[in-house]
């Protein structure tokens, strides 16, 4: 079912999406649509898509690393993640003063062996906003008490979206919230919904991620 779903995507972007130059990266152009809302049911399955390749262990590496409030590119690389090898190289660039360190600025194989071996973090990205927001609150933990004690309380929301913090990451947030919706079922219990929020993403390379 969500192979459906998501062919129907990218058909939508295919034959109605706008094309434009990416301001920041010179000479490549993107197809986009404005909006998109993608549903699935977990009765109708799990959504794994079947009809492209990805590679989940990456996935579900980043999202272990991520839950856990690790924003270490060596916590990613240690679950076999790659993907944000390159963001925090760009940053590591940005952030070197050459009066300031006394070695070399490193190229980006001698980076990572650095990275694997102090850590160096990735800045105030998802982690640390879901688990240590402005240095103190673990959204993720308030989250799940309020699920566990009051599910019908309003506003269960963890939010990475924290402009006083922009400066301060490899990568702003793509994906900004995500909502847990609770309602009570006829035969008793919950049912949850997550509604999930995005600015941003690559439909063909991100999104299968996120599913």
């Amino acid at each position: 079912m969500i192979d459906y779903k998501y062919h129907d995507l990218l058909e939508e972007i295919l034959e109605q999406g706008y094309i434009y130059e990416d301001p920041n990266r010179k000479g490549v152009k993107r197809i986009q649509i404005n909006s998109h809302t993608l549903k699935h049911d977990f009765a109708w399955g799990f959504p794994l898509l079947t009809t492209k390749k990805v590679h989940y262990p990456s996935a579900i590496g980043e999202f272990l690393t991520f839950i856990n409030g690790d924003n270490s590119l060596k916590g990613l690389k240690k679950r076999g993640v790659n993907f944000w090898d390159k963001d925090a190289y760009r940053k590591y660039k940005e952030d070197y003063d050459e009066e300031m360190y006394k070695w070399k600025l490193l190229d980006p194989r001698q980076f990572t062996e650095k990275a694997l071996k102090d850590g160096y973090s990735l800045g105030k990205i998802y982690p640390y906003q879901m688990r240590s927001w402005n240095g103190e609150v673990d959204q993720l933990h308030d989250l799940i008490h309020t699920l566990r004690n009051n599910p019908m309380a309003t506003k269960k929301t963890v939010t990475m979206w924290n402009p006083s913090d922009k400066d301060d990451m490899c990568l702003t947030p793509c994906h900004y919230m995500f909502e847990a919706l609770v309602e009570p079922l006829d035969k008793g219990g919950y049912g949850l919904t997550i509604k999930w929020s995005q600015h941003s993403c690559d439909v063909f390379l991100g999104i299968p991620f996120i599913l």
